[in-house]
């Protein structure tokens, strides 16, 4: 739901108002697109949700929702386009997330569908950067860079090392340990890590990961 009620008019007054008073004037416009990142983000607790509780119908939506994403989103090469179009993209957070939902369904399934793989072989053929001095995975395709080049993002580059870091315990493939250590060698440089100090716990959270190989174990505690 948009913030406002009308585009580009702060609507504080209007959020002051009761329930009845802000129904009396309408509703801010409610976006009906359908996105592959929060998609992945819904499949990912929905598989969560399933795995605490046992319940058939978080597991159901689940998979109804990867279905139709992957049927209705999918590049054809292990990508994720955001939207019905990806003006600048596609960007890391579509193919991110859905690539984590992979594989929080195959963990509670051990069904192949949709597996996480090819998500990773997007992410990683596609979008290392090294332009900015040190390695990060870039926010979207550096193959379509526009008015300013595509950079690496500090949320998404520790969600892309603890799911390639996770994915490496599934997998033992030596590519999906080089993608985590790709993100973490950006997380760790000076200049990222002693900017954003009060971001710092991701970063700390991807590092025990990766160094104490206890990633399955942070997976499972996060499901419950």
């Amino acid at each position: 739901m948009d913030a406002d009620l009308i585009d580009g008019v702060h609507s504080a007054d209007y959020f002051a108002l009761d329930d009845a008073g802000r129904r009396k004037q309408g509703i801010p416009r409610i976006d009906t697109h359908i996105y592959s990142r929060e998609n992945g983000w819904a499949i990912n607790a929905l598989a969560a949700l399933y795995a605490a509780t046992g319940e058939p119908a978080a597991l159901d939506q689940a998979r109804s929702a990867a279905a139709w994403i992957i049927s209705n989103r999918s590049l054809g090469n292990g990508g994720f386009r955001h939207g019905d179009a990806d003006p600048a993209g596609p960007y890391l957070g579509d193919t991110l997330a859905m690539g984590r939902a992979m594989l929080s369904l195959y963990s509670v399934t051990a069904d192949r569908t949709g597996w996480s793989a090819p998500s990773r072989r997007r992410i990683l053929s596609r979008r290392i950067s090294r332009a900015s001095g040190y390695v990060g995975v870039a926010t979207s395709d550096l193959a379509a860079v526009g008015a300013f080049a595509p950079r690496p993002e500090l949320d998404e580059n520790v969600a892309v090392a603890r799911f390639a870091n996770l994915l490496f315990h599934y997998t033992g493939k030596p590519q999906d340990r080089k993608l985590a250590e790709a993100a973490m060698s950006y997380l760790a440089a000076k200049e990222v890590a002693e900017s954003r100090l009060m971001m710092v716990a991701g970063i700390l959270m991807a590092d025990a990961e990766m160094t104490s190989g206890s990633a399955a174990r942070h997976d499972r505690f996060e499901q419950v």
